[in-house]
Parts: C-alpha cells; sequence; structure tokens
C-alpha cells in the first residue's frame, strides 16, 4: 500500500468511522465479578458501506489511473501515448480488481484496526503488484 492509498484510508475510516465512538456515551457493563467492562462497539453497517463503494469505485479509478499514467511515463510514452495506456488498459485491471480487492475491503473494514489495516493491503499489494506488472509489461 502507498503512502497515498495510507491517506485515503484514514481518510475514508475518519470520514465514515467503522466502529464510531460518541464522547462521553461509552457504554459500561458490570460482569459477573461486578467489575465495569467497555461493552463491544457495534459495527456502523452504513458507514462501512460507504466507505467500500467509495474505495472500490473512486478509490480504485484513481488509483488504476496514476498507477497506468506512471508506468507509461517510465517507459517513456508521450502524454498521447499514456492516454492510450490508460485507455487500453483500465476497465480489464478494474474488472480483474473487482475479483480481489472487494474481499480485501470487507475484510480490513469489517475486522482489521486502522492502523493495521496497511499490513494487510501491502501484502495483498505485493501479488497484484506482480499481477500488474506483468499485464502492462506489453
Amino acid at each position: 500500500m502507498t503512502p497515498p492509498n495510507f491517506l485515503w484510508q484514514e481518510y475514508l475510516e475518519k470520514t465514515f468511522p467503522g466502529y464510531p465512538v460518541q464522547k462521553g456515551k461509552q457504554k459500561m457493563k458490570v460482569d459477573e465479578d461486578g467489575h465495569g467492562i467497555v461493552e463491544e462497539q457495534k459495527l456502523n453497517k452504513k458507514n462501512t458501506a460507504i466507505k467500500f463503494a467509495l474505495d472500490q469505485t473512486v478509490g480504485a479509478t484513481v488509483n488504476n489511473i496514476f498507477f497506468l499514467g506512471l508506468i507509461s511515463v517510465l517507459r517513456g510514452k508521450s502524454l498521447a501515448g499514456c492516454v492510450e495506456k490508460i485507455t487500453e488498459d483500465l476497465w480489464p485491471i478494474m474488472l480483474a480488481g473487482y475479483k480481489l480487492w472487494p474481499l480485501v475491503s470487507i475484510f480490513n473494514f469489517t475486522v482489521v484496526p486502522m492502523e493495521k489495516r496497511i499490513v494487510v493491503g501491502s501484502i495483498v499489494g505485493v501479488g497484484w503488484g506482480v499481477y500488474l506488472a506483468l499485464k502492462t509489461a506489453a
């Protein structure tokens, strides 16, 4: 996961928290020994759905356009060549990504704490990077 992706994920979580904490409204329970325990927070399904939709549409599109454009520039292509590469490869890469990244996003947004999401995304991203390198090699 790249720094822009980390910032994107951080923005999504701050804007649409999966487990929002309302100041002064954290619920407490008492266990069988009489000790106070913080009640487990419930997943905000609406915020999670919004994050998922934004990540899979806006985030994926911008990320893939930047990737294809950068690869084209690094290969010495002109602006017209960059646009051609993006136009040619964007939708096939997006469709391939939809076979992998929705599962990663749902897992990250529902199970993985925000500070650990970069690790999960990076591990999956290594394999995805190999696929992208092979796909864009032509």
